[in-house]
């Protein structure tokens, strides 16, 4: 049963990822590629904008059962996590996107941000799953 209920959980907690990596890679798009803004300021509002619709849709979808904690406490745990994530996520984002063109011919062509900007999800996916299940929403002990 509990495996069956992780598994449920993981398949929600994706799919709550991919709403969050929509907003995430919109406003990105939107702020950097529209209006101009650099990439790595723009990847902190577009982050921060995921971020806020991942706490949502998590707590109250993805480990509604595991809110045993004071909404502030586990917000300030979130937030916590998820400033590591955008920590990780901001410098792999000034590495392959700011810098790695300069260097490496292949990445000044076309959408090459669209390939960092893949690769850069999938490691602030890892962070946050295990920061989310760990830290932020415990199992509750019976």
């Amino acid at each position: 049963m509990k495996s069956k209920k992780e598994a449920g959980r993981i398949i929600c907690f994706g799919l709550v990822g991919v709403a969050n990596t929509v907003v995430d890679y919109a406003v990105f798009w939107l702020l950097g590629t529209l209006l101009g803004i650099p990439e790595t300021v723009a990847q902190i509002f577009s982050y921060s904008a995921g971020t806020a619709n991942s706490f949502l849709c998590n707590r109250f979808f993805t480990f509604r059962d595991h809110t045993t904690q004071k909404p502030a406490r586990e917000l300030a745990r979130f937030i916590v996590v998820n400033l590591a994530s955008l920590a990780v996520s901001t410098l792999l984002v000034f590495c392959l996107i700011d810098r790695l063109p300069l260097v490496w011919a292949p990445a000044r062509a076309g959408y090459w941000w669209i390939l960092a900007k893949l690769f850069i999800t999938g490691v602030t996916l890892v962070i946050n799953y295990l920061g989310s299940r760990l830290f932020v929403w415990k199992e509750k002990k019976d």
